[in-house]
């Protein structure tokens, strides 16, 4: 009888202890990570091999990149009461009553002693925040009269290169330059001079605004730990649109243009650098040194006009700066923001070619652009200085 009762208990004991051990040692994480992470990736790595070894442990992963997970992680920060200063870091773990922020010995600590069930590993009651965790764009978001509920931090890169891209390419003194040039060029009747001479202004010109962007793109990157960076280039960005949207109220909309344009210094080199453009044209040279010529004209030009319209291209890339992409996931956008950009310019070009006649875009256009730049220009300066505080 004794034999059979102990029987028994082994038996129940086979069935009840795991059952009542499993669960105990259950736990479910909540991991917030950002692909470029590298400290993520850490954990990551770690998370796959914690699973392999206790596979009661459950992870639910979301990338802080996607808009709808950044609304979700503010749930969670607001439920977890995580304070305002570490909103914004990652990796971000959560679990139990517990919150985790950055991946270092604490979360490790913390999660061994759940999945054993060892009391005596020291745990935090709060938080663990690593130095060098990687600040994300913190969710924001407005409400805009009958658009309803916007995320401002999850502003589409690909729409913003298109549509800044367009906007900074409607360039009134490079069309006019390049405009002029072609009339030029188109008189000769000769296409081949068209397409080579054409062709350089607007390659330049493309070039020398990828090499701009991609220059403010190192510089924010070198100045990633500056503290309201955000906040500075925003303030910038209004200044730039209030100058455009004076410009647009005294109908300046193109400073070769503007009959007391000799009275600024840059209007004066730019008129130089326009006349040399002429003389290039019309020299008895052979092509190759013409289009060395026309190249050369063709970067100082852009690059007074850069410096003129500032504004766009420095707002562009600090957006794009925001995103925490790898620099060859920030490529393409800053390709596409470069291929809008010269647009205008290749369909006058194109026309030119093809018709052997130059053409123009009239000035009352290039009026409701500007205004229309200086509008985007000062919205995205409101949004970072939202945004970097």
């Amino acid at each position: 009888m004794k034999k059979y009762f102990v029987a028994l208990a082994l038996v129940l004991a086979l069935f009840i202890l795991p059952i009542k051990s499993s669960a105990q040692t259950k736990v479910h994480l909540d991991l917030f990570f950002s692909p470029t992470c590298p400290h993520c990736q850490a954990e990551e790595a770690y998370l796959s091999d914690l699973q392999t070894k206790y596979p009661q442990l459950e992870v639910s992963k979301y990338d802080v990149n996607e808009s709808v997970n950044q609304d979700l992680i503010v749930t969670f920060y607001n439920k977890y009461n995580v304070t305002s200063d570490q909103w914004g870091l990652v990796p971000a773990n959560f679990v139990n009553d517990k919150f985790f922020i950055g991946f270092d010995s604490q979360i490790q600590d913390y999660l061994t002693a759940q999945l054993t069930g060892s009391p005596n590993v020291t745990t935090t009651t709060a938080s663990s925040t690593s130095p060098t965790s990687m600040t994300v764009n913190k969710p924001l978001n407005i409400n805009v009269p009958f658009l309803g509920r916007i995320n401002i931090a999850g502003i589409n890169s690909l729409f913003l290169a298109i549509i800044l891209g367009f906007l900074d390419g409607l360039n009134p003194c490079a069309l006019t330059a390049l405009g002029f040039l072609l009339a030029l060029a188109a008189a000769t009747g000769d296409r081949k001079k068209i397409f080579w001479i054409g062709g350089t202004f607007v390659v330049t010109s493309g070039l020398v605004l990828f090499v701009f962007i991609n220059a403010w793109l190192k510089a924010f990157d070198f100045l990633s730990q500056v503290k309201f960076l955000t906040v500075i280039v925003g303030v910038l960005c209004l200044i730039f649109a209030v100058i455009i949207l004076n410009e647009y109220l005294k109908n300046i909309f193109c400073k070769l243009c503007d009959e007391n344009g000799d009275k600024k210094m840059i209007v004066r080199w730019q008129r130089k650098l326009f006349g040399f453009l002429t003389e290039l044209s019309q020299m008895d040279k052979s092509l190759p040194i013409i289009l060395l010529g026309v190249a050369a004209v063709s970067v100082a030009l852009n690059l007074i006009q850069l410096f003129c319209s500032i504004g766009l291209p420095l707002a562009f890339a600090k957006v794009l700066d925001s995103q925490h992409l790898t620099y060859w996931l920030k490529l393409p956008y800053l390709l596409v923001y470069v291929v809008f950009y010269v647009l205008n310019q290749a369909i006058l070009f194109l026309i030119a070619l093809f018709t052997l006649k130059a053409t123009h875009i009239e000035g009352k256009y290039f009026k409701y652009l500007k205004l229309a730049s200086g509008i985007v220009l000062l919205a995205l300066g409101i949004i970072m200085i939202i945004r970097g505080f």
